[in-house]
């Protein structure tokens, strides 16, 4: 069915697609947003487009975070793993929209023009990039199912020919030391390293950064350092680590990588929406009359925090139990 499908063996595989164009959304969304948070209050027309490109990233690391934990999700509920050409079509064709959003607000921030003219081919990069990527998706399983249920009939049984085994290579032979060491099989030591990582960034922060973000204290506006405001965000992560912790120490149980990975990137996006819905609030700053954000702008924060909290007691219940160990047989004088 898919011999006459473009070639796109070139593609890394769709998951490791999917890392990468989440990693640069990443950098990207970061390097803006440290721009836009050391002018705040600027009506320049470059500081708008420098907003418009953080925008797009954090958007951009939802959407395609969204489509990851779709494939981890599907393949993990139904055991079978979807078409690998529509897959990477889906992330390929996706980035390379992305990628051409960038390039217009990239060319809008070097003109420094407010009314750049080809702007609005970028705003509507992301609603497309979603439509025709949850098209293709679906698609995918539609294809997936229909192959699995179809076989072709001119399928033959191949007989292995036994051949010895080549010497490992040493990519073998370092991945096997790794495995050894594989410290992600631990959902204590992954929550960790991330509470380890926002707290060591708000103490250096705190010392070396010479920024100051907005904060009303008593009804008043006042300015204090943006580590002050990273500290918080290790407290998810370090309550998830401890209850984790307790489990592995007192129960002994193994937990599911894909329900961990899962659960931290829940985690992760309730952080990131709450970064910006700080970071949305902060740049109002400079009006006369600005209002706190309310409960109801951390909607998206308590949602993805009770995802959080659903996938770990998921991944809870898919955790094995310790295996016994045999027991010693009595010796006999």
């Amino acid at each position: 069915m898919f011999e006459k499908a473009p070639d796109l063996s070139f593609l890394p595989p769709p998951k490791r697609l999917l890392h990468y164009v989440c990693f640069f959304c990443l950098v990207s969304w970061g390097l803006a947003a440290t721009v836009v948070a050391s002018h705040v209050g600027s009506i320049a027309p470059w500081f708008e487009w420098t907003r418009q490109i953080a925008m797009l990233s954090f958007f951009g690391l939802l959407v395609f975070g969204f489509f990851y934990a779709q494939y981890a999700v599907v393949e993990r509920a139904t055991g079978r793993r979807l078409n690998e050409k529509l897959a990477q079509l889906q992330v390929a064709g996706g980035a390379a929209l992305l990628l051409m959003a960038y390039v217009v607000y990239l060319a809008a921030l070097i003109s420094n023009d407010a009314q750049f003219a080809a702007a609005a081919l970028g705003d509507g990069a992301l609603t497309y990039i979603a439509i025709l990527g949850e098209g293709v998706f679906i698609a995918n399983v539609i294809v997936t199912y229909a192959l699995a249920k179809d076989p072709s009939p001119e399928a033959r049984q191949v007989i292995p020919i036994s051949r010895p085994a080549p010497p490992p290579s040493p990519t073998v032979k370092a991945r096997e030391i790794a495995a050894k060491f594989d410290w992600s099989a631990s959902p204590t030591a992954i929550f960790g390293i991330a509470a380890a990582f926002f707290l060591l960034a708000g103490i250096f922060l705190i010392v070396k950064a010479p920024a100051r973000m907005p904060l009303m204290k008593d009804g008043v506006f006042t300015y204090v350092s943006p580590g002050y405001l990273w500290l918080p965000l290790a407290l998810p992560f370090a309550a998830f680590a401890f209850i984790y912790w307790l489990i592995e120490v007192f129960t002994g149980r193994t937990f599911d990588r894909s329900a961990t990975r899962l659960h931290f990137v829940c985690t992760i996006l309730a952080v990131l929406d709450a970064i910006r819905i700080y970071w949305s609030w902060s740049v109002t700053t400079s009006n006369v009359h600005v209002e706190l954000p309310g409960a109801s702008d951390f909607f998206g924060v308590f949602a993805f925090l009770a995802l959080a909290t659903g996938t770990l007691i998921w991944n809870i219940r898919c955790s094995s139990a310790p295996r016994p160990s045999s027991a010693a047989r009595p010796r006999t004088v």
